[in-house]
Formats: structure tokens, C-alpha cells, sequence
């Protein structure tokens, strides 16, 4: 990255106190991952963030279930993403969500994920045009069909067009814009967020946004959110700790044993993971009925498995 103008004032600025989402946005091919990676390594950044993460469901869908894609198992990869969101909230840490989300209930679904979380919520379109993106598809060994790339341009929601909530930080137009360019820009969004002192919110507008401090009454009558959500994401961050195996190794095997699943099996990884995201949505069920909304442990879980097995 070429010198930026803010360089002499990069030594003054502290950490981010929150959590900051990034929502990458743009087709297959079109420079998403190029973008994240750029990101994840320039050093000037490290001056916000003690920690710089990036969410791949390609890589998650490569670590579960190997080369072979298989639509059936896009489910489990889209969980497997929010989990692996929710899990990396963290002060401090910078989440970039390496996805296509081209849908608009696509980055809903993250924007309410880091509101749930008292995350700050930024996103970056990146609009490569669809030859450009075949183009850079064909580089690199056309690993996604070409149809499925228009496929999706068609599908296509376009940030910003519905909801104010959401326009786009930043929008980035490569190949005719610098990398450099972008990151300074993302430089001057990180120091906003820094000095800022509004409760937590998408930059692009804070029409849409609910206080952390909100109480469960507000949160329901704001019509953003609800309590069966946060309920819900937080089951999605333990079951990101079980599969992280951040749990002691005891309760793990405990686990295990309920399911009669084996560690040493061939499928182990996405066996484990289709049960659990399975049960997940029945345990955040019986916390809402039969517990009446009893927070989300791993003991309240076993308690579950105990009752329904």
C-alpha cells in the first residue's frame, strides 16, 4: 500500500474499543477475496485492531465437506458461517465476511448479527462487472461455471437500492481502482469509528439501528429484533465453540458420546456438524417454551440433549 496522507497521524490513533463487521458484497470472481486478504495484511491497520479475521465459506465448505460441491450441503456452510461470525465478535477484532451476499436479506442477516452482538457494521461493494468477473474467472482455471456467475448477476439486489440501511461504506471498482485507494478510504472509515460515540450501527445509515444498551422490550418494539434472535445467535456461538473444539476436551467426548459420533471417522467433521446445527434449532425451541427463555450455556445444553435423545 502506497503512503497515505493520515501516515504521520497513524502512531496517535488507539485501538477500536468494539467488534467491527465487515460484509463483503459482489459476484463470484469479481475481487472479493483479493480484497480481504489486502486487507487482513496491511499494517496500518493493526493500530485499530488487535486481530483481523476473514470468514470464507469456501473454506469452510472445503474443510467440511473436500472438493465436491454438493447443494444440499449449502445449508450446513451458511450455518457454519454465522457461527464462525459470532464466535469471532470480539472487541477489538476486525470481521471481514468474505461472501457474496447478493441478496439483500444476505446482509440483513449480517448487519443484524453484529447489532445482536454490539458489533459495528461497515460493508464494502465491490462492482466488477460480470465480463470482468468471467474474465478473472477464466484466469483462474473457471473453477465456478460461468452460468452460475450470470445466474447470479440476474439475482442480484443491488446495495442500497430498497434501504437506506443498506448503502454501501465503500464501493470499490476494480480493475479501474487502485487497491491502495480503497484502503486508505477503509482508513478514514476506521478513524471515524474510533472517535464516534454513537451507539453502534451500519455507517451507511443509522435509520435501522438499536442501542446495545437497548432493553429486550425496545429491541422487540423496534421491530428490528426480537429476543427469540438473541436467543438464536447465541446458540450459533456455542455451537461455533463446540465445533472450534473451545470447549474443555471432557465435555467434548461427553458429546460426542451422545451422538455416537467418533472422532476418527471418515466424516467426522461434517457429521458432527449437520447434528449439531440439526439440534440447534430444536435446543433454541425448548429454551423458548419449555425453559421460557433460560440463557444459552453448555450445560443448558446437555440438559436438552438429556431431555430429547
Amino acid at each position: 500500500m502506497e503512503k497515505m496522507e493520515e501516515k504521520e497521524g497513524v502512531e496517535k490513533v488507539g485501538k477500536i474499543d468494539s467488534a467491527v463487521v465487515l460484509c463483503l458484497i459482489g459476484l463470484p470472481a469479481s475481487g472479493k477475496t483479493y480484497l480481504a486478504t489486502e486487507i487482513q495484511k496491511e499494517p496500518t491497520f493493526s493500530k485499530f485492531f488487535t486481530q483481523i479475521d476473514i470468514i470464507d465459506p469456501d473454506a469452510i465448505r472445503f474443510n467440511t465437506f473436500g472438493e465436491n460441491f454438493q447443494p444440499e450441503n449449502e445449508a450446513l456452510v451458511i450455518e457454519e458461517k454465522y457461527n464462525k461470525i459470532v464466535l469471532t465478535i470480539k472487541p477489538g477484532h476486525l470481521v471481514i465476511v468474505d461472501d457474496l451476499h447478493y441478496l439483500t436479506s444476505m446482509r440483513h442477516s449480517v448487519l443484524e448479527i453484529s447489532k445482536h452482538h454490539d458489533a459495528q457494521y461497515i460493508s464494502i461493494y465491490v462492482n466488477s462487472s460480470v465480463d470482468q468477473c468471467l474474465k478473472w474467472n477464466k484466469l483462474r482455471g473457471s473453477p465456478i461455471p460461468d452460468s452460475v456467475i450470470q445466474k447470479i448477476a440476474q439475482k442480484f439486489d443491488a446495495p442500497g437500492k430498497k434501504y437506506a440501511w443498506d448503502n454501501p461504506s465503500l464501493i470499490y471498482f476494480p480493475p479501474k481502482m487502485e487497491i491502495s485507494q480503497i484502503l486508505s478510504k477503509l482508513y478514514r472509515i476506521f478513524e471515524q469509528l474510533k472517535v464516534s460515540s454513537a451507539p453502534r450501527a451500519s455507517l451507511a445509515s443509522s435509520a435501522s439501528s438499536v442501542s446495545s444498551t437497548s432493553s429486550v422490550s425496545q429491541v422487540l418494539s423496534s421491530g428490528v429484533g426480537s429476543f427469540k434472535n438473541s436467543i438464536d445467535l447465541q446458540s450459533r456461538r456455542l455451537i461455533g465453540q463446540i465445533l472450534s473444539q473451545s470447549i474443555p476436551e471432557s465435555d467434548l467426548k461427553r458429546l460426542l458420546t451422545i451422538l455416537n459420533i467418533s472422532q476418527n471417522g471418515v466424516n467426522y467433521p461434517a457429521e458432527f456438524g449437520l447434528r449439531l446445527n440439526s439440534l440447534r434449532k430444536k435446543f433454541v425451541s425448548w429454551l423458548l417454551v419449555d425453559r421460557k427463555g433460560t440463557e444459552v450455556t453448555l450445560n443448558n445444553f446437555f440438559e436438552f440433549l438429556d431431555a430429547s435423545l
